[in-house]
């Protein structure tokens, strides 16, 4: 019986070891395995104001930012531009921000698309 059990042992070690080799040549025929990076959606809106006319100039600054993958930060992406806008007369003085303005910094990000 003692025997047996040996044989088996045996057995299992040889197909265990067979199936160890077998997926080690399919990764080496297959090359190196890499992950896809998702794309990464950023929206920014820029600030808004509504004042009562005065003949003052008026100005509003900055915008605000949503990212929905918790791994991407603001600190991955750089501003480039004025997030500035002013205004004397009555009317709407759009910001003027555009995709261009924001540059992903993040190698580790490489699919980073900005709307506005």
């Amino acid at each position: 019986m003692e025997n047996t059990m040996r044989k088996m042992k045996r057995s299992r070690i040889k197909r265990i070891t067979a199936l160890f080799l077998a997926v080690t040549m399919l990764m080496m025929a297959v090359g190196t395995i890499s992950a896809e990076t998702p794309l990464v959606v950023v929206t920014i809106t820029g600030h808004s104001g509504t004042f009562a006319y005065d003949g003052a100039a008026k100005t509003v600054s900055g915008y605000d930012v949503l990212i929905v993958d918790p791994l991407y930060t603001v600190n991955d992406f750089q501003f480039i531009g004025n997030a500035n806008v002013s205004g004397t007369d009555a009317g709407a003085y759009p910001m003027q921000l555009t995709p261009e303005n924001f540059v992903n910094i993040n190698p580790n990000f490489p699919s980073v698309q900005f709307f506005i």
